[in-house]
């Protein structure tokens, strides 16, 4: 499975507008599946976004798991992120150039843009 990193940003601009500090449950999304979302949940605690639970059994397709609440990290992309011009103007300035990126360097353009910006 691909990353995502449309849906990394869903997931956390879900997890920050929930009411509580913990979440209660995983986000849904109808153009994604529970697998797609326990999987990339399963990256972005990887990528210090979030603390998550595994919850991966032998069966599973792939790594799954639980969002528990966001991190600091996770509050900072999310910021930089949520701005809708900003996100449409990196995935085609920084995702979609052909060239492999890395995620500190998409939260590393968003960051100095939407500094740029205010």
């Amino acid at each position: 499975m691909k990353r995502d990193m449309s849906l990394v940003r869903k997931i956390l601009l879900w997890a920050i507008d929930q009411p509580n500090g913990y979440m209660p449950k995983n986000p849904s999304f109808e153009e994604y599946t529970d697998e797609q979302i326990g999987y990339h949940i399963w990256l972005m605690e990887q990528a210090k976004l979030i603390n998550a639970i595994e919850q991966g059994a032998i069966s599973s397709k792939s790594p799954q798991s639980i969002i528990v609440s966001v991190t600091w990290d996770g509050h900072d992309f999310a910021d930089a992120a949520k701005n809708d011009v900003l996100w449409k103007k990196a995935l085609n300035i920084v995702l979609n150039e052909g060239q492999s990126f890395t995620f500190d360097l998409l939260k590393s353009w968003l960051k100095s843009h939407a500094q740029l910006m205010q």
